[in-house]
């Protein structure tokens, strides 16, 4: 996440338009493609009253998660939130080195890591981390081998390209093959156009490369010269869906959400999924495949917030925009991702809301499984409750941002942010942990005078995968940003360590 725009709701991003000079485009993405109750307190906080559903049921009705020392039912992976037997929570606090990797220093020539932030581990046991820049470099690729004492890091970069900013990427749902898909926008000076490419990188790449050839994605046209967002979902390694956000050029304005298809030889060309007169109804689309559609799920504007979703087919040939239909409402929501179970033919969802300001707030997790078959029907409270802190500085949140770059992997999130300290100025010393499985069940929480990295600050942005997870113990691998100030402006430092939990 870099630098989303602070505002009193601090849950959404703002666009830039890319044929404007925006040196970043921002946006969240999941994990990987897919095909496819009231809750406890944390920190003896008050819990907050959750955005209500569409239907108006409260979360009063709702089902208590299962928490060790709380009481409650977990989840057993068949999406009715109830289990007999749930993990104990663990305690997550022992780093592998005492002192973190760095894994690159920006202090000259481009100086910012750009949205979003990726790690995950390989098949051959090392990590692989991929952040995108925010200039120049579209992206670059760090391996790390962690089996010795001093950690090894292999760079690779993406080839320099005419004003290139990331703009996109998506984690495969494949076990067999799997490959992360990046895409980025490229404008050579004093043209009045800007493209689109991707690169998609197979797990099993060599740490030295070579890349594969990139192809295009989308090329901006006359009649829309300014794309605000561009977001990929891989239905294959050279087949790419591709959602596109852009203004309209007639008045009033309106926002338009317009899909495709790019391969490797044909460029995406876009039909219109949905249509808003308020650009923060398509801040950030999240995308999920399943039911021969696309399920589209994005905030609401602030004037109505909440979270709302369209369904259009994955031939990305609309012939009649579809309905938006309403998630919830009533508080600002989103989801940090949604992707494929591994316990059934359902989707794991990661959804938060509530409001955040300079003065605090409140914010709610929830997390658990869809079936795919009631996709179309889904509401938020269907979900059990992870985690609410009335006192949103103790929440993994980002102060300006919405949230942490983590990822369902293996049906376990852990998601880690500074909470809403010093909402204007950045973030306080720390970061707090929530680490949840897809069945609602609270795996780890620290937060406040247990957060970890208190002698750290600054942080922009943080990613978390598992290595390892087993009833008793866990090892995951961590990524983070740091923004510091010299002379010339701001730059960031990207770090790397291992969290075991007992």
């Amino acid at each position: 996440m870099r630098r989303r725009a602070g505002v009193s709701l601090a849950l959404g991003w703002i666009a830039c338009g890319a044929s404007a000079g925006c040196t970043a485009l921002l946006g969240d993405f999941s994990d990987s493609a897919a095909e496819p109750d009231g809750g406890a307190t944390l920190d003896g906080q008050t819990e907050p009253l959750d955005a209500e559903a569409p239907d108006g049921k409260a979360d009063a009705d709702a089902t208590m998660p299962f928490e060790a020392d709380r009481g409650g039912d977990g989840g057993d992976g068949d999406g009715d939130g109830k289990s007999d037997a749930a993990p104990a929570p663990l305690t997550c606090k022992k780093w592998l080195y005492a002192q973190p990797v760095s894994l690159e220093v920006l202090t000259a020539g481009n100086r910012n890591f750009g949205d979003p932030l990726f790690v995950f581990p390989l098949p051959s046991g090392r990590i692989r981390v991929i952040a995108g820049k925010s200039a120049g470099f579209p992206f670059s690729v760090y391996s790390i081998d962690t089996s010795q004492a001093t950690a090894q890091v292999t760079q690779l970069d993406a080839p320099a390209a005419p004003n290139a900013a990331f703009a996109a990427g998506h984690r495969s749902g494949s076990s067999i093959q799997p490959y992360t898909s990046l895409g980025f926008f490229t404008k050579p000076a004093g043209t009045p156009l800007g493209s689109y490419y991707a690169y998609v990188l197979p797990d099993s790449m060599p740490a030295m490369g070579p890349l594969p050839a990139d192809f295009q994605l989308y090329q901006e046209t006359a009649a829309v010269p300014t794309v605000d967002l561009l977001h990929i979902l891989p239905f294959s390694a050279t087949d790419l869906f591709t959602a596109v956000v852009y203004p309209t050029q007639t008045a009033p304005t309106n926002y338009v959400i317009g899909v495709g298809r790019a391969t490797t030889t044909t460029p995406a060309t876009l039909t219109t999924a949905a249509t808003s007169p308020n650009a923060d109804d398509e801040r950030s689309p999240n995308l999920f495949h399943a039911n021969s559609n696309v399920y589209i799920y994005d905030e609401n504007d602030n004037s109505s917030p909440g979270l709302s979703a369209w369904a259009v087919p994955d031939t990305a040939v609309v012939t009649s925009p579809p309905a938006k239909r309403a998630i919830s409402g009533g508080t600002p929501a989103f989801l940090h991702d949604i992707v494929n179970s591994t316990m059934s033919a359902s989707a794991d969802i990661a959804y938060q809301s509530g409001i955040v300001t300079a003065q605090g707030g409140a914010i709610t997790y929830r997390a658990g499984t869809v079936a795919f078959g009631s996709l179309d029907t889904w509401v938020s409270t269907d979900l059990p409750i992870v985690a609410t802190y009335s006192d949103a500085t103790l929440a993994p949140i980002f102060p300006a941002g919405v949230g942490a770059d983590s990822r369902w992997t293996d049906d376990s999130m852990m998601l880690l942010g500074p909470g809403s300290r010093a909402v204007d100025a950045g973030g306080g010393p720390g970061l707090n942990l929530l680490w949840f499985d897809a069945t609602g069940t609270l795996r780890s929480e620290a937060s406040g005078s247990n957060a970890l990295l208190t002698d750290r600050s600054d942080f922009t942005s943080t990613a978390a995968t598992p290595i390892s997870i087993a009833a008793t113990t866990a090892r995951w691998a961590v990524a983070w940003v740091e923004t510091k100030n010299d002379d010339a402006g701001s730059y960031d430092t990207l770090f790397y360590n291992e969290l075991d939990c007992q």
